[in-house]
């Protein structure tokens, strides 16, 4: 059995609802509000299908570099005016030490005035407030559908550690081709205010 990650064109679907452009355009205004000076660089961390620097090289013409390395323990030969990870990918961040280690890299690797903004689920943003978080939905294109659930009510959480063994299924259907059934098991922790500031 492959895991969620595995399946870039499945995961690549489910999350196309998003509205890259726009979410770019926020990015890039938050960060010059910060700099006093338009973006000249960016480092997307954690990038999946790297939706937001593909976007980004269509602003400015130049084409992504792609590293893969740890996001908590990576050496890149430059510096950069503004770091972006989305879509929660610091959950997947699971202690105090690995996400202190997490912030100086990613300090390390920015200009004087350079920023970082992450995308992160507020910790109310449970299973338990269906009200406040969608976890389960349905994305097709042309000649193909997925339909993704991200969490379970039966997820548990440790109380000790913060972290929750979340339950992620994806059913991917593509016209002629076989089912892509995945259910993956993903370790996750939310970060509270206090422990980001601290």
């Amino acid at each position: 059995m492959s895991g969620i990650y595995d399946a870039a064109r499945a995961y690549a679907l489910a999350f196309s609802y998003r509205d890259i452009p726009a979410e770019v355009d926020a990015l890039l205004g938050w960060a010059q509000s910060v700099s006093d000076r338009p973006v000249a660089s960016v480092l997307e961390l954690a990038a999946g299908p790297a939706d937001h620097a593909r976007a980004l090289a269509d602003h400015s013409g130049v084409h992504p570099d792609v590293v893969t390395a740890d996001m908590c323990d990576f050496a890149i030969d430059k510096r950069f005016d503004l770091a972006v990870t989305m879509i929660d990918s610091i959950s997947h961040i699971l202690s105090e030490e690995r996400l202190d280690a997490h912030f100086r890299c990613v300090a390390s690797h920015l200009t004087t005035s350079g920023c970082y903004i992450f995308e992160a689920s507020h910790p109310r943003d449970s299973l338990d407030d269906q009200a406040l978080t969608q976890t389960e939905w349905r994305q097709s294109g042309d000649d193909e559908a997925v339909t993704l659930s991200w969490g379970q009510p039966a997820d548990v959480t440790d109380p000790q550690t913060g972290i929750t063994a979340v339950t992620v299924t994806v059913d991917y259907r593509r016209d002629g081709h076989d089912p892509v059934l995945i259910r993956d098991v993903v370790p996750q922790r939310t970060w509270r205010r206090e422990d980001i500031l601290a």
